[in-house]
């Protein structure tokens, strides 16, 4: 009994909402209305260097992380079977 890639076994449509789910998330846990004061003071940063940085890599990097795991979370659950 070893581990299989069960793609086919993957609910795409499932794995996307997930991913869509984290990012609205993500953007509201660091809104102005939430944390994102609390964060920029304990890690020193400020608009302007939120500003300053590379804002396209910082969104395709989470995003491309974003469903690297949801589909590993996808692949090891569904190799969990009726354990879980």
């Amino acid at each position: 009994m070893g581990f299989e890639w069960a793609w086919d076994g993957i609910d795409w449509i499932a794995a996307m909402v997930s991913v869509m789910a984290s990012m609205a998330l993500g953007f509201i846990w660091y809104s102005k209305f939430a944390f994102l004061k609390v964060w920029q003071e304990d890690t020193g940063m400020t608009d302007e260097k939120i500003r300053s940085g590379n804002i396209p890599l910082v969104y395709g990097s989470m995003i491309v992380l974003l469903v690297t795991t949801t589909i590993a979370m996808a692949l090891v659950t569904g190799n969990i079977g009726d354990g879980l």
